[in-house]
């Protein structure tokens, strides 16, 4: 799949900022982002474009947007431009088959198992259980509904088989979009651990904070029993970063 978290080493300095105005241009291709009148390049040497004016600026704004140093874990959409034009056109069948397997465990599909405490009060699991329903259900419905997907949805993690036509349709929806969509899809699918909720963002259904949300009742729940970990709440929200860059990057590049 698709990453935009890059490990980097504590004593690496980042580069310093060489350039007084980042723009984008009109070109025959759509954009081009320039720094300084000069076209930006892809990791692979490739010309940083799109055709989307919109999200070229927005591109171009990230580029202005830094400060001494270029940060590129706070340029979402420069990355992910860079992974459409590099990687998608020759990984393009793996990405798809990633999304689809996502599909064939995904995670609106898994309930929590229904347990009660030694006094007949609501457990943890009874919880998230009312949240998954209150969350999952309408996504799923509204992809049956939509498109036809049915899904079979089973207590507790242990893989359940899917229906054979919900995967072929779900592989056909994805395999509709071009390189940009794709390369926002694939990162966003990951990370909510499902092809449903990537779907709803992309199609309109949800917004990234409702999907977000939903991807992460779990995780709610134990930590409004157990407490935060720092560590653990800092990586979500580079998460979040990430998938609410993927639905900015949805809605330009369609």
């Amino acid at each position: 799949m698709v990453s935009m978290s890059q490990a980097k080493p504590e004593n690496r300095p980042l580069p310093k900022r060489f350039y007084a105005a980042a723009n984008a241009a009109p070109h025959a291709d759509g954009f081009v982002i320039t720094l300084d009148g000069k076209m930006v390049r892809t990791p692979q040497g490739k010309m940083l474009h799109c055709s989307s004016q919109q999200l070229g600026q927005a591109i171009a704004a990230e580029w202005a947007a830094q400060a001494e140093h270029i940060d590129t874990d706070t340029m979402p959409l420069t990355r992910l431009l860079n992974i459409a034009l590099d990687r998608v056109g020759h990984d393009r069948e793996a990405l798809l088959a990633d999304i689809v397997n996502y599909a064939e465990t995904d995670l609106l599909c898994y309930r929590a198992p229904r347990e009660e405490n030694a006094l007949g009060l609501p457990s943890a699991n009874q919880k998230l259980r009312l949240l998954q329903l209150q969350h999952f259900d309408p996504i799923l419905a509204w992809a049956d509904e939509t498109y036809g997907l049915r899904f079979v949805c089973t207590d507790g993690v242990v893989p359940v088989a899917q229906p054979a036509a919900s995967r072929a349709t779900i592989e056909a929806i994805f395999a509709a979009a071009n390189h940009c969509e794709l390369a926002a899809l694939a990162l966003m699918t990951p990370i909510l651990g499902s092809a449903l909720l990537t779907l709803a963002v992309w199609k309109g259904r949800l917004s990234a904070e409702e999907a977000l949300a939903a991807a992460h009742l779990d995780e709610a729940v134990h930590a409004e029993q157990w407490g935060n970990d720092h560590e653990v709440v800092a990586k979500w929200a580079a998460k979040c970063r990430d998938v609410k860059a993927a639905a900015v990057f949805l809605q330009f590049c369609g």
